[in-house]
């Protein structure tokens, strides 16, 4: 984040590590506001549009996880969806010109909703089928889980979140390095 104080950044990448899976437009909102204290919309708008150019390219340019369709073709009878605190419309663009959107039947979510919200409007529309599997990689994203009575399994190697060891265990979550693991 270029222009800004160090120790302001600082702030705001913890803050952005400990609220892994939140939506970017809170996280943004959150920096401009509580920690710079400059509510201006354009600065906000300018940063959201800089951030979301990064991560199109590098979402279109990053190497694809093969284990993907491996797995849907181990678990062909279950059903997929992304729940994502990244823009929904830049993943939905993403992840139809990498040509994976037929592996998520279920949808593919991402802010400005909630974890919360994208779940509930699956479940709503009667879509989940238990047993069902949340795999995520922060804290929120088992908060999601275990508020809709899914399994959690969280995969480390995706994650920031660095206390992610004090809840394995006594019915908190389980966890692999990657999602080849899961092979």
């Amino acid at each position: 984040m270029h222009g800004y104080d160090i120790d302001d950044v600082n702030e705001f990448i913890a803050y952005h590590i400990a609220n892994g899976g939140v939506s970017r437009y809170k996280k943004f909102d959150y920096f401009f506001n509580n920690i710079l204290k400059r509510n201006d919309k354009n600065l906000i708008d300018q940063a959201l549009l800089n951030f979301s150019n990064n991560v199109l390219d590098g979402l279109m340019n990053c190497e694809l996880n093969l284990s993907l369709c491996e797995l849907k073709n181990i678990y062909n009878k279950s059903r997929w969806a992304v729940a994502s605190g990244g823009d929904e419309s830049e993943l939905r663009h993403v992840f139809n010109k990498r040509d994976i959107t037929d592996l998520f039947e279920l949808g593919i979510f991402g802010s400005p909703k909630s974890k919360e919200e994208i779940m509930r409007s699956i479940v709503n529309r009667s879509e989940l089928e238990q047993p069902a599997l949340f795999i995520g990689d922060s804290f929120y994203d088992y908060k999601a889980a275990k508020d809709f009575d899914l399994d959690f399994l969280f995969i480390e190697e995706w994650s920031e979140y660095n206390n992610w060891k004090k809840h394995i265990g006594d019915d908190k979550f389980f966890y692999m390095q990657s999602l080849e693991d899961l092979l």
